[in-house]
């Protein structure tokens, strides 16, 4: 969750922008971005075969808040950052993770769940175009592209 609100900017309107777990958070998604990049472009464009083309191909809905619809999510492999071995700990995450489902418990409570999910869903939606599977084929444990 912290990854998927930071990418979309969500951290940036919290209260305490200056927090240090903020901080060391960006770099360590800058530095699982620069990572799954690599491997990404190797697979032309996307984590499983076809590439950003079979990304587009599963897009059911004209949800995705952009018009191109390429997957952006990058630096996320197997629900950890790309290249890491154990999940980041709390102090660095939990700031954002409770501030994201803050955010969306009180989006439920203003504008109902179908509400919540038209606002929301669209920055979750790539995470679910994959089967557990295709991510474990994906990024494999103990190889050098899925050290997750």
């Amino acid at each position: 969750l912290a990854y998927i609100m930071a990418k979309a900017g969500i951290h940036e309107l919290l209260f305490d922008q200056t927090a240090n777990s903020i901080a060391r958070f960006l770099l360590a998604m800058k530095n699982a971005e620069r990572q799954g990049e690599a491997l990404w472009k190797e697979r032309g464009g996307w984590i499983v075969r076809g590439g950003s083309d079979e990304c587009i191909r599963r897009w059911q809905q004209p949800s995705w808040p952009t018009p191109d619809k390429k997957p952006r999510y990058v630096g996320l492999a197997r629900g950890r950052l790309f290249g890491r071995t154990r999940k980041l700990t709390s102090g660095i995450t939990g700031d954002l993770v409770f501030s994201f489902k803050a955010i969306i418990g009180a989006l439920v409570l203003a504008v109902g769940l179908d509400g919540m999910w038209l606002s929301i869903g669209p920055l979750l939606e790539e995470t679910m175009l994959l089967s557990a599977e295709e991510v474990r084929m994906a990024y494999p444990v103990g190889s050098s592209n899925g050290r997750t």
